[in-house]
């Protein structure tokens, strides 16, 4: 049997376009030629000799060059197959080999695959990467850019339609509470007089008397047209904080601006007036006399401690509310509080007998007037809530079954002045509340002035059980015929006093 190799191995493993793995070794006994054709060697030792096949390197498959005219491969010559050199490469995709010849004059640009990294010939030459590399590179980039452009201006778009969408529900906020409150996107025209007036009145200041608080009294007097002139004016006058308190010699439908200035001279000052405006209350007037630097407190007292001597009328069963007419009054010299107080009480008995009003309906009068006085804050207003109050009095079978339901009565139960009662003060049963107590109250509940007596006396004509006064600055006041609509009225006032905190 012939120890000779195979020469289909060699050839086998010559074409095989992968590195073949190491190839075992063989040992045979010496009893033969060896598998090279040597003489074998004998043995020594008792160790059998072995004899180690070489390896041959191994080649990639040639790549035969192919015909510029005919695009056919052509078969290379031994030289230059034998000039080639190879080199094995691993690539992304898997293991490759890659044959790059060694010759320049065929081959000008290194052999690549697409997708494999920079590396280096064996020759040390570059390889560099291929030219679609670079390209997907700038490719990426560019999308990229684009991408971040896209999200900025994405966000640029998002803080606009916010900004815009923000405006637009405070416009919108805006609009609404001006609605509830009555008002207009155009400014009103405040009502006011022109000129520096005609007829004198004396107006008084009291310690402690704000811009408002004076304007109301002003207005009262009709010496300014609205107390929103007045208040603008005293607003646009720096020196206005410095009116001193006292009384003031001013004068019938001034403007605003003239009125501030009359109580900023010193020479409208007077101290021999006093001024009880209309809707006081008797314990007001009282305050206002006991304040009046040339009478003390004492002499007050003991004045109001005779009503008879003050010329009160029975009727009035000693009380002197609503019996003294609201108006200036000069204080001469030897004057005593009496002397003031039966001044103010003939005034009223004169005025009511120029009305022509019986001295047997004049108690009833005066009390009805006194709660108009009060419920109504806007002359335009007097005729309709005057036919309300007897709309209420002659129909006990209507909704309201007889009662007046006056928050002013409440109020005056209550010694207030002014505002809108409570829930729970309404509930407060005095014999002035008239939510729970039918018909017109014991008496007056405050001075009235000529307008509302004469209201009084000649109501508007017209089914109204309800009214509200839906905003106390200009007293603005709707009406309505059932409970059902006077509610949404009611709504419309509590919105006014959660916007003018502390005006109810």
């Amino acid at each position: 049997m012939s120890n000779e190799a195979n020469p289909n191995e060699t050839t086998s493993a010559e074409n095989s376009p992968l590195r073949q793995p190491p190839r075992r070794r063989l040992t045979r006994p010496v009893t033969g030629e060896s598998m090279t054709g040597a003489p074998s060697v004998p043995r020594s030792s008792g160790v059998e000799p072995t004899t180690r096949i070489p390896r041959r390197p191994l080649t990639p498959p040639r790549r035969l060059p192919r015909s510029e005219a005919t695009g056919e491969a052509t078969q290379a010559s031994p030289s230059e197959a034998t000039q080639n050199t190879t080199r094995s490469r691993h690539t992304r995709s898997g293991l490759s080999h890659v044959a790059e010849s060694s010759s320049q004059a065929q081959f000008q640009t290194p052999t690549f695959l697409a997708g494999t990294p920079n590396s280096t010939n064996t020759d040390g030459t570059r390889v560099e990467a291929p030219p679609t590399t670079g390209m997907r590179s700038r490719r990426l980039e560019i999308e990229r850019r684009k991408a971040i452009k896209r999200r900025k201006a994405a966000k640029i778009r998002t803080a606009i339609i916010l900004t815009l969408v923000g405006v637009l529900m405070l416009a919108c906020g805006y609009l609404a509470i001006n609605a509830l409150r009555g008002g207009s996107t155009v400014e009103e025209e405040i009502p006011d007089y022109e000129g520096s007036g005609t007829t004198e009145v004396i107006a008084v200041v009291n310690p402690g008397d704000t811009g408002s608080a004076i304007a109301k009294q002003l207005v009262q007097l009709d010496v300014v047209k609205s107390e929103a002139a007045f208040i603008k004016a005293w607003e646009a006058n720096q020196a206005a904080t410095s009116v001193q308190p006292g009384s003031y010699t001013l004068k019938l439908k001034m403007s605003g601006v003239e009125a501030v200035a009359a109580l900023l001279d010193p020479t409208k000052r007077t101290s021999n007036a006093i001024s009880i405006p209309p809707g006081f209350t008797i314990w007001q007037v009282v305050e206002r006399l006991k304040a009046f630097e040339r009478f003390t407190p004492e002499q007050v007292d003991a004045a109001l401690s005779d009503t008879v001597a003050l010329g009160l009328p029975a009727e009035a069963k000693g009380n002197l509310e609503g019996w003294l007419l609201p108006g200036s009054y000069e204080v001469h010299t030897d004057d005593t509080p009496a002397d003031v107080l039966k001044t103010m009480v003939a005034a009223t008995i004169k005025e009511l007998d120029e009305l022509g009003v019986p001295a047997n309906q004049r108690q009833v009068l005066l009390t009805k007037a006194s709660i108009l006085e009060r419920e109504v804050n806007n002359d335009e207003y007097m005729k309709q809530v005057a036919r309300v109050i007897e709309n209420r009095l002659t129909q006990p079978n209507a909704e309201t079954v007889g009662l007046l339901q006056m928050d002013s009565t409440v109020l005056y139960g209550l010694k207030r002045a002014g505002g809108v009662p409570t829930g729970d003060e309404v509930k407060q049963d005095t014999p002035y509340n008239t939510y729970i107590h039918k018909g017109l109250p014991p008496g007056p509940i405050s001075m009235p002035s000529r307008a509302a007596v004469e209201a009084t006396l000649n109501p508007a004509d017209g089914t109204w059980l309800y009214f509200v006064t839906v905003n106390l600055n200009t007293g603005e006041t709707k009406f309505s015929s059932t409970n059902a609509e006077h509610q949404k009225y009611v709504e419309e006032l509590s919105t006014w006093c959660a916007a003018n905190k502390g005006s109810c």
